[in-house]
């Protein structure tokens, strides 16, 4: 199995390239503002705003990732959270509670909450994520979260890592990682495989297509439990839903769904948003 010392290496290359790179964008849109005089200023103003903003986070989340890397534990320990949620309906939904933040909730259609992933935030900028969201500049950056049941209980810390690439980290109470992603592609169907990896290696598996947004979720043992569909409006709940950016869920297991599945879920919806 891959160490997770060397996966979050690579998590802290890659957010420190894209943070150089976005630094980079801020300064040419800041030469073309002062230099040429350009007619857009409201247009290059934001966008160097919004990626130096940006820049400067990838690069502190780098940064503290590559530190990280260097006290961190060769390998996931086993993951001992038992809670389930009993029973779930039919179909439910995960998504974004609002646009400019990574608060997401798994709900049925009725609008009642089952679970959380409720985002840490080490500084209050609302007018940067509200660029970010409008420029298309979160879709990139690295978050925390902590993923809680329907009372609070709290599961799991999630961590996805920003950059030109994804990555999802879950860690358990005493800050331990359980699991992660990967991520491949097969050349010929095209189809992408989606892997949450523990300690009994393929724990959760989504595999479809990355274009229409299609996973089909199993179990190690290849049993079906889930189907994602990203950006589908359930016909039931179209108003509540149509507004919330999200992932339509509909259970093909309806009993005992393990806390491990709820974090996968969550992580793909970070991935798929």
């Amino acid at each position: 199995m891959t160490s997770v010392e060397e996966l979050i290496k690579k998590d802290a290359k890659r957010q420190l390239l894209a943070g150089t790179v976005l630094s980079i964008l801020a300064v040419l849109f800041l030469v073309e503002l002062f230099w040429y005089r350009s007619v857009s200023i409201a247009f290059m103003g934001l966008y160097s705003f919004a990626f130096t903003l940006g820049g400067i986070g990838l690069l502190r989340t780098g940064f503290v990732d590559w530190k990280k890397a260097k006290k961190t534990d060769m390998h996931v320990k086993a993951d001992e959270t038992s809670l389930t949620i009993e029973r779930v309906p039919g179909r439910m939904y995960v998504g974004q509670k609002t646009l400019d933040s990574a608060h997401a909730v798994l709900v049925d259609m009725d609008g009642a909450v089952y679970a959380e992933a409720e985002e840490r935030k080490l500084g209050k900028y609302p007018l940067w994520r509200k660029l970010s969201v409008l420029l298309s500049v979160s879709d990139i950056r690295s978050f925390e979260c902590e993923v809680t049941d329907r009372e609070g209980n709290l599961l799991y810390t999630m961590e996805k890592k920003g950059g030109f690439a994804w990555r999802g980290y879950v860690q358990n109470h005493a800050g331990e990682y359980v699991a992660y992603t990967k991520e491949t592609k097969d050349r010929e169907s095209g189809k992408r495989t989606i892997v949450y990896v523990g300690t009994d290696n393929k724990r959760w598996t989504a595999e479809g297509d990355a274009f229409i947004g299609h996973f089909l979720v199993k179990d190690q043992a290849g049993k079906e439990w889930a189907m994602i569909k990203r950006g589908a409006i359930p016909s039931e709940a179209a108003d509540r839903f149509e507004k919330m950016p999200g992932c339509l869920i509909e259970w093909k297991e309806r009993g005992k769904i393990p806390a491990s599945l709820i974090a996968f879920l969550f992580l793909m919806n970070t991935r798929e948003r």
